[in-house]
């Protein structure tokens, strides 16, 4: 009964005084970040994922401070990764008003978008968002991952759109984090993540 009333406690006063920031994720990679952050960053954020892929939900559901919202097709299909730049677009234009409910309560506070922009459809989720929530008032930064070399020309493609989309509405509110690597050694993802780790850190303080 205790753990009950907690719960019911911990969302109200969620709903009454939001953290001043919140997280919100885009993509497996910044995903894997939580692993060596979760206890400290669930006490100092609020924290949100919007993805199209179900199989990524279930991955994260360890993760209890972690919001998940879902914008991908009525039947979920696995679509993370295999579909367009546009349609990453259409995805968060049919579900703007879902994501915009999420999001109102950080007006006056700060939002953080992390994301790694390389697969298609994340890539116009990413820039979508952004765009949307900085036309909107709202006080946003986006920390961005660049492809690695390894994945290739269309990676590179929809970074591009992403930073071209971005850059039209908040030039300095971008940071990227680069990855001039050719590798997929885990030591290098691991680079990544920990680069990831740093930036998000400066800027919650």
């Amino acid at each position: 009964m205790k753990s009950v009333f907690k719960n019911c406690l911990s969302k109200i006063t969620t709903i009454i005084r939001p953290k001043k920031v919140l997280l919100i994720f885009v993509g497996d990679l910044v995903l894997e970040s939580l692993n060596e952050k979760y206890d400290k960053w669930r006490k100092e954020c609020d924290m949100l994922f919007i993805h199209t892929d179900m199989s990524q939900s279930i991955m994260y559901q360890r993760f209890k401070k972690l919001e998940h919202l879902y914008i991908g097709d009525d039947d979920f299909r696995n679509t993370c990764g295999k579909r367009e730049f546009e349609e990453g677009r259409s995805y968060v234009e049919k579900n703007f008003d879902k994501i915009f409910n999420k999001v109102r309560k950080y007006k006056k506070g700060k939002i953080l978008l992390i994301s790694t922009l390389r697969y298609s459809s994340a890539c116009g989720i990413t820039a979508s968002i952004f765009s949307e929530l900085c036309m909107t008032g709202f006080q946003v930064s986006i920390i961005g991952v660049k492809p690695f070399k390894f994945e290739g020309i269309r990676a590179v493609h929809n970074f591009s759109k992403a930073m071209e989309v971005m850059r039209r509405n908040c030039q300095n509110n971008i940071e990227i984090i680069e990855t001039e690597i050719d590798s997929k050694e885990y030591i290098i993802i691991s680079f990544i993540i920990n680069k990831i780790i740093e930036t998000i850190d400066t800027k919650i303080k």
